[in-house]
């Protein structure tokens, strides 16, 4: 089973008003024991080899799969505690997400890494520049503030 989604075309050309369709396929049960048994032999940190276990995905679809249905990571709020674990591990270790997420229970280390860049690279910043009250005080409103983007519901999809 696939799924369409059109898509109106990027480009600057006269020809803007194409529609570029995008085949989404629906994982079969198949290809997810053949993904949890290439997890199994070959970790999550080998994506190329558990790939060559799922002939049908690529290493990407292998790895997001995983990571967007992994039950043990969260889909939650990001907590006061968490953005400031996140700046102070950045300060001392830097760009090493993998590293920063074994300290938070639950968080990918892409989920660690986006929600730098998406919301704590602007504080960090700003930190450099205030005082802890202050800092304090901006964590509070960041938290506050929810994404502009929303799950898209899989009623919008048309199963062919």
């Amino acid at each position: 089973m696939s799924s369409c989604i059109h898509t109106p075309s990027t480009n600057n050309s006269s020809d803007s008003d194409i529609i570029k369709k995008k085949i989404v396929r629906i994982w079969t049960t198949r290809e997810e024991m053949q993904l949890m048994e290439g997890i199994k032999r070959y970790g999550t940190n080998n994506w190329e080899e558990v790939a060559s276990m799922v002939p049908t995905r690529t290493k990407k679809q292998c790895r997001e799969r995983y990571l967007n249905n992994n039950e043990s990571i969260y889909h939650r709020p990001w907590s006061q505690e968490e953005d400031c674990l996140i700046l102070q591990k950045r300060k001392e270790i830097g760009n090493k997400w993998t590293t920063i997420a074994s300290c938070l229970e639950g968080r990918s280390p892409n989920d660690v890494k986006n929600h730098f860049f998406g919301r704590l690279k602007k504080l960090n910043c700003i930190e450099k520049e205030t005082n802890p009250h202050t800092t304090n005080k901006i964590l509070n409103e960041i938290s506050t503030v929810q994404s502009v983007f929303k799950p898209v519901e899989q009623s919008l999809f048309s199963i062919i």
